[in-house]
């Protein structure tokens, strides 16, 4: 997961440009669709429809491909943050 303030860092290392981070910003909105929802999670194991939903999305992709993390994983940057 890159920060805004990671990708106007690298924008300047690769270009020497030193764009807005508000340029930076609106880039990612309007060029790649990223928005600032707001993060949530939910437990699929006690949402039936949500968790049928999930197993047909992921039916057909092999199991050596997933892979699972646990809160050792969590950057704690991550943390302090509250929209992903």
């Amino acid at each position: 997961m890159l920060f805004i303030d990671e990708i106007w860092e690298a924008i300047y290392n690769k270009t020497g440009l030193l764009p807005s981070l508000e340029t930076v910003h609106l880039e990612l909105i309007t060029r790649l669709e990223i928005t600032c929802k707001k993060a949530r999670t939910s437990n699929i194991c006690k949402d039936f429809y949500q968790r049928a939903i999930y197993q047909a999305l992921v039916r057909y992709i092999p199991a050596e491909m997933f892979v699972f993390t646990n809160e050792s994983a969590i950057c704690e940057r991550d943390l302090i943050r509250v929209y992903g």
